[in-house]
C-alpha cells in the first residue's frame, strides 16, 4: 500500500507564506505538484504527474552499493 509513502517538498519565499500554505495544502491532496504565488498565497499551478501501475518505487535488496569516487574540491 502506497497510501501512505509520500515525499512532500516545500519551498516558501517568507515566512509570512507558511501559514497559508498550513492552511492550504490539505486541500489539494489529489494533485502531483502545485506552486502558490505570494505571501496569501495564491494557487496559480496545479497537476498530477503521469503513473504507471507500479508507480515510482524502487525495491533495494541486501547488499553493498558501492559509491562512486568524486574528485576532490581543491588540489
Amino acid at each position: 500500500n502506497s497510501y501512505n509513502k509520500q515525499i512532500v517538498w516545500i519551498v516558501a519565499p517568507s515566512k509570512k507564506s507558511i501559514p497559508g500554505l498550513i492552511r492550504k495544502l490539505p486541500h489539494y491532496g489529489k494533485y502531483g505538484y502545485l506552486v502558490f504565488k505570494g505571501n496569501e498565497p495564491k494557487n496559480v499551478i496545479k497537476g498530477t504527474w503521469p503513473s504507471s501501475r507500479v508507480g515510482l518505487e524502487h525495491v533495494f535488496i541486501e547488499g553493498t552499493y558501492p559509491l562512486f569516487p568524486k574528485a576532490p574540491l581543491i588540489k
